[in-house]
């Protein structure tokens, strides 16, 4: 029984202590808390592996057969082997996402996984001479297999749009663009805004909003990077560096308990945490080794758009710019964040007196259990916005919205795949996309961009998504490209794929504001005369924590981890 006991502990380590190693490493954990991660998660594996080991060794009990490590070793090889890669593969978490699902796609690769893990058992359990040899053998085999159907689009969507924007292309083909950049910029943060979708509806004459917008601009295909999480995107879009650089890994941190620094980054196989950590850290949370604290913009450690902007003179208005928890700065003009009672505005009081005075809009009265509900919220915060950039003219405004995307999570048909944009020679099926919930959620979205570039006015309108979207299992987790579009500066046509980390340098640029040395260059066919850039190292962001949950230690803490200053 103590071999068992003993077999069972060591299996449970086999994922845990390389795990650690990565957290630890991308992360730049000391040891002692590289150590207190590791001995959390051999915790985890062994709750998760627990039962499946120990009916394994029951039932080699029942038929006298020794029960060791290389009986036990077997099962966790073949069950991680499944892990490692079933990680990976969309239609794994599908079950668990917003809109439980599977498609017939989806259960034949989980199939596949299952089977070849299948062949790892049976090659581990075999009593045959050189078993290790063998084990090896299936391993890298199915591996192979796995690494060749991921790569290509029978299993996973591609990623770009070149199809849809091409036809955009071919249908302003003669535009008529409008003004050059004037020192103004308002930026309409759409998460989930795809190019196909576009495509057809202004093909079919129901956005005229983007089809204007497109006309007269500068359009491009947004590469994210194969970063799949919209908090990592958007912030890469507002400050041009990477995640790695802004210390925000997604919507959550993990704190493990007897550790001095939060979690931020887990490491990933394809687009999700490796073993699936992410969902069992959220499940687990009763173990009381660790808990889940939510990703605040208080961590993007470089400054954004409109902290440079603000130190640069400019007056700015942002209306709650990011998809995570945003947190009130002091900016000169006014920044909107979501309360506990309604919308939070801070307002400088003049150019020359940036201590901010702090208003409450109040959220509209919506009934429980309205259908309408996040439509009603939606046209609140637009109207919000459109009074807000008419009244101050800032020169920067920035207005993000999830809408679009929670729209699609929640009633994309998974069953048609991306059959919604291939059954005619234009890319397109008339149904049952036209009349879906999705379709007349752009609709709404054009009329809200008609909106919120009437208030703002004069100036350069830069329309940008974090990713695209896949109608099938893959939602937009293989990063498809986004969409850019940069109108009136004078530019137009299609101008190819873009990188995110392009879109701040810019802007900046287009607002006249030297950009930070660190940056990449802006793009060239949009802007005017760059400025040389400059160093923008000492410019610090001034946060309104009045309803922010953290207590002054804990905020001080976090301050401290996040380099802002040094513990004294």
């Amino acid at each position: 029984m103590r071999r068992v006991a003993a077999s069972i502990v060591a299996c449970a380590a086999i994922p845990a202590l390389p795990t650690a190693v990565a957290i630890a490493h991308l992360n730049r954990l000391g040891f002692a808390d590289a150590v207190i991660v590791g001995a959390w998660l051999w915790q985890l594996s062994l709750v998760l592996m627990a039962g499946p080991l120990a009916l394994t060794a029951g039932g080699c009990y029942l038929v006298g057969r020794p029960c060791g490590f290389r009986e036990l070793g077997g099962l966790a090889l073949a069950g991680l082997f499944a892990f490692f890669w079933a990680c990976r593969l969309e239609p794994v978490h599908q079950p668990l996402s917003i809109r439980p699902h599977i498609s017939l796609i989806g259960v034949l690769q989980i199939a596949l996984i299952a089977g070849l893990s299948g062949l790892v058992l049976v090659a581990a359990w075999s009593r045959r001479g050189r078993v290790s040899v063998a084990i090896a053998a299936v391993v890298a085999a199915a591996g192979s297999v796995l690494m060749l159907l991921a790569s290509t689009v029978l299993v996973e969507p591609a990623r770009d749009r070149t199809a849809a924007v091409t036809s955009l292309a071919t249908m302003v083909a003669e535009p008529a663009p409008q003004g050059s950049p004037s020192g103004r910029v308002l930026i309409l943060g759409i998460d989930g805004l795809e190019w196909r979708a576009i495509e057809r509806l202004v093909r079919t004459g129901r956005t005229p909003t983007l089809a204007r917008l497109i006309a007269n601009g500068r359009f491009y295909q947004l590469d994210n990077r194969r970063m799949a999480i919209s908090p990592q995107i958007w912030t890469a879009l507002y400050t041009g560096r990477t995640e790695r650089d802004n210390l925000v890994g997604g919507f959550e941190a993990w704190h493990f308990t007897g550790a001095s620094r939060p979690v931020i980054f887990l490491p990933h196989f394809g687009v999700h945490p490796v073993w699936m950590l992410d969902l069992f850290l959220a499940r687990f949370q009763g173990l009381g080794g660790w808990t889940e604290h939510a990703s605040t913009t208080v961590q993007i450690r470089t400054p954004p758009l409109w902290t440079l902007a603000s130190a640069e003179g400019r007056r700015v208005a942002v209306f709650d710019p990011v998809p995570f928890r945003a947190v009130g700065e002091q900016v000169r003009g006014i920044f909107v964040w979501p309360g506990d009672e309604g919308f939070k505005i801070a307002s400088a009081a003049d150019d020359d007196d940036p201590a901010p005075v702090v208003a409450v809009e109040p959220y509209p009265d919506i009934a429980p259990h309205d259908p309408d509900a996040e439509d009603r919220f939606e046209r609140a915060r637009v109207e919000l916005a459109a009074r807000l950039f008419a009244e101050t003219r800032p020169d920067l405004a920035i207005y993000y919205t999830h809408a679009l995307d929670s729209l699609s999570h929640h009633h994309w048909d998974f069953r048609l795949r991306d059959s919604w944009f291939g059954g005619d020679p234009q890319g397109y099926v008339a149904e049952p996309f036209d009349g879906s919930p999705i379709a007349e959620g752009y609709e709404r979205l054009d009329a809200a961009l008609a909106t919120l570039v009437s208030a703002f006015g004069e100036g350069t309108v830069v329309l940008v998504s974090d990713h695209g979207w896949s109608f099938s299992d893959y939602e937009h987790f293989l990063s498809p490209y986004g969409v850019l579009v940069i109108a009136h500066t004078g530019a137009a046509g299609y101008g190819g794929v873009a990188d995110v980390l392009s879109v701040a340098p810019t802007v900046l640029s287009l607002l006249g504001v030297p950009a930070d040395a660190r940056m990449q260059r802006p793009l060239a066919d949009v802007t005017g005369p760059v400025h040389a850039p400059r160093d923008y190292s000492t410019v610090r962001r001034e946060f309104i924590f009045d309803d922010n949950p953290l207590d002054e230690a804990a905020r001080r803490r976090l301050l401290e981890s996040l380099g802002y200053f040094r513990a004294r």
